[in-house]
């Protein structure tokens, strides 16, 4: 086989070609992959944009729950303090509801004493006024008798002047009779 070997001026055009060609290669490989990655880089770019503006938003939102959680928190410790405050308000009263139903009792128990002796006045009242009256029913009985003994003193009276009416005066006829007067 006889070998062919390139010479002259057909070698510089054939390591031209390969040169050339090598060159399109790696400018094929640069800018083609390059320009592709220059649109990712772009999308990437207007994506990252988008996020970067979202996270804003989302950072705006989390910073305006943030505020908002601050004064619930707010309004929560205030309505606990209120709450406290009614709590002490609510045991102070309990404390003078107690008070008072202590002393409700203790009056109740004067009032019952109050009432036991009362009955017990009352009950020695009654005896008293059923003794007045019997002491008034033997006064009677005994005005009664006195009048009865008046009546008979009066007509033993009346029946003495009437004997003495009827008797003569012995007296004037006995001198020592009337020496005794």
């Amino acid at each position: 086989m006889p070998s062919v070997q390139p010479t002259g001026p057909r070698l510089a055009w054939l390591w031209t070609g390969i040169g050339l060609l090598v060159i399109a290669a790696l400018a094929t490989l640069i800018a083609g992959p390059g320009r592709g990655m220059r649109g990712d880089i772009a999308r990437q770019k207007q994506l990252i944009t988008s996020q970067l503006a979202v996270t804003r938003t989302q950072l705006d939102a989390t910073q305006h729950q943030l505020a908002m959680t601050r004064q619930q928190l707010d309004i929560s410790a205030k309505q606990l303090n209120l709450s406290v405050e009614q709590k002490q308000i609510a045991l102070q009263q309990l404390d003078i509801a107690s008070q008072q139903l202590d002393l409700t009792r203790r009056q109740l128990a004067i009032s019952e004493d109050q009432h036991r002796i009362s009955l017990q006045t009352l009950m020695i009242a009654q005896q008293q006024l059923a003794i007045a009256q019997q002491q008034l029913q033997r006064t009677d009985e005994s005005l009664s008798i006195q009048r009865q003994l008046i009546a008979i003193a009066q007509q033993t009276l009346e029946q003495a002047k009437e004997i003495n009416r009827k008797t003569p005066d012995l007296s004037r006829l006995n001198p020592v009779l009337n020496g005794r007067q």
